[in-house]
């Protein structure tokens, strides 16, 4: 019998310790195989714990109390921290005087919105002084603001005159009418916009907007209100795809995926099913989100199909055929890496609060870097990176190495060393490239626009539901990154996509519109705004 063998025997009750103490080896095995089983239940506990009553930031706090047990790591640590501490009294000495503190109190409202203004005046019987009755004279006013809404909800009426020959009474000539966005649609492109930004950025499912609707007067079905956003999804594809080519010419590409539940079948047979969101994001404007029914690795090798660089993922291996062309270079995420150490604290506390306490001067020094938009900062970084970091990443893998066979492999302790150790070049490829981020966090950011919107719509409503929110969203993020007013840029952009020749389609994209069109578009849509304000009130 084995030891292995003895310790699933024992528990199922099939034996007892007792019965193993005639052979010493066979016992000792089977002690070391209990202690990594119990070891296991007790991180399971913790973690369940931590789930449910515990904090849910992973942040470290305190990284030099637990490196006092460490000697021969101390002295390698201060020539770090020595550095550290240099750099940052250098800095402070550079360092620009503090800006004057905020002052406190009610902001003013914006001077370019309009004014009502309603005069709150004193009868003449009433101004008379108490003390002398003497007549009061004017000597000034007291202004006070309050903000006001109401949802300007209006019908563009478009009159197109009408001629006939009085003569020959042969032939009608009808003045032309603007092009429309759907033929013999009832929806303005300004509507259209306001429904895509109120789900996608706002998170307000179409059933609720309906009923807002309602409210005002308006009656409008949940399927109406599909069809549009269908439509919008459609129209606007091959700026989606647009995108993502310009995503495949980038150097560099962070990658995530979430679930989300997607209704299929139909009728009485209807059932959810889960499906993934894909995000993909390279640099601070870009995102590209895809939809499936599957978190498969051929979603990432159809839309990577051809791809020359660098992927950042988590250690999720549904990446892996991506990287095994040899033309994608594989980049893991320090903050994945890190969480292994941050959940085995309760079991062994010392070892991983020194790793987190490395981990921790790794992430200062990311703080300190310039942002990499130009070429000056991107050799920068690689610069400093090897001054600062790659000592510590050094010290980071001794220690790994000198420690992977004195844990048992599968503590919390030894799952997490290994996963380090196993992905190490990948987890250090960042310190090689400027361009390059610490950590996956970037992308898994852009994740959380569905983390908050799946609580409000809950599911996808079918396979084509969760394709087209891909497309609007990929959009309305990207605007997001660029700083831009979705509702300003889908107002403008519906009106321009069907009548762009396809070589001009990257005019379109959010950071091609910022640069061409929204000048003049927000001038145009101001203008429109004026007059229909004004037609409003008149």
């Amino acid at each position: 019998m084995t030891a292995d063998e003895a310790r699933r025997k024992f528990i199922s009750g099939e034996i007892k310790a007792e019965d193993l103490a005639g052979d010493p080896k066979l016992l000792a095995g089977f002690l070391i195989l209990m202690k990594e089983y119990i070891d296991g239940l007790k991180h399971q506990i913790n973690c369940l714990n931590r789930t449910t009553y515990g904090r849910k930031s992973e942040r470290f706090v305190d990284p030099n109390q637990a490196l006092l047990f460490q000697s021969q790591l101390e002295e390698l640590l201060g020539k770090v921290t020595e550095m550290d501490e240099k750099a940052r009294a250098q800095a402070k000495k550079k360092r620009p005087p503090p800006p004057p503190p905020k002052g406190h109190g009610r902001k003013k409202l914006p001077e370019d919105l309009p004014r009502m203004e309603e005069r709150i005046g004193i009868p003449k019987e009433e101004r008379i002084c108490p003390e002398c009755n003497g007549e009061m004279k004017k000597i000034g006013e007291e202004v006070t603001e309050k903000l006001c809404k109401i949802q300007l909800i209006f019908v563009r009426k478009i009159v197109r005159e009408k001629y006939a020959c009085q003569k020959c009474h042969e032939g009608v000539l009808t003045a032309e009418g603007p092009e429309e966005i759907v033929d013999r649609g009832m929806f303005d492109r300004s509507f259209l916009a306001s429904i895509i930004v109120s789900k996608f950025k706002d998170h307000l499912p179409l059933y609720r907007q309906a009923e807002m609707y309602k409210r005002d007067g308006i009656t409008l079905s949940v399927s109406t209100l599909c069809d549009q956003v269908a439509l919008e999804a459609d129209l606007l594809e091959p700026i989606y795809q647009r995108i993502r080519k310009e995503m495949l010419e980038r150097p560099w590409i962070q990658a995530d995926e979430t679930p989300v539940l997607y209704v299929f079948g139909k009728g009485r047979g209807k059932k959810t099913k889960r499906s993934y969101i894909w995000a993909f994001r390279s640099g601070k404007d870009l995102i590209f989100y895809t939809w499936s029914p599957t978190r498969s690795s051929e979603v990432p090798l159809r839309i990577l199909k051809g791809y020359k660089g660098k992927l950042q993922t988590d250690g999720y291996g549904g990446y892996d055929p991506v990287f095994w062309s040899g033309q994608v270079v594989q980049v893991n995420c320090m903050a994945h890496a890190r969480r292994g150490f941050e959940r085995a604290l309760q079991s062994h506390k010392e070892y991983a609060s020194l790793v987190l306490g490395l981990i921790r001067i790794l992430y200062d020094v990311e703080k300190k870097l310039p942002e990499g938009k130009t070429e000056e900062e991107i050799l920068a970084r690689e610069r400093i990176r090897r001054e600062k970091s790659v000592p510590v990443l050094d010290l980071l893998k001794e220690w790994l190495d000198s420690h992977k066979g004195v844990v048992l492999p599968k503590s919390p302790l030894g799952k997490a060393i290994k996963y380090m150790l196993d992905r190490w070049e990948a987890l250090t490829e960042y310190t090689r490239d400027g361009r390059l981020e610490i950590d996956n966090n970037g992308v898994e950011r852009k994740i959380r626009p569905y983390a908050v919107g799946r609580k409000n719509w809950l599911q996808f409503g079918s396979e084509e539901g969760g394709r087209r929110s891909a497309v609007l969203m990929t959009l309305i993020e990207c605007c997001r990154s660029l700083g831009i007013d979705p509702q300003l840029y889908f107002w403008d952009v519906l009106d321009r996509v069907g009548k762009c020749p396809a070589s001009r389609i990257q005019d379109l994209t959010p950071w091609g519109w910022k640069e061409k069109y929204m000048a003049q578009a927000q001038e145009e849509f101001d203008s429109w705004r004026r007059k229909a304000m004004e037609t409003v009130k008149a």
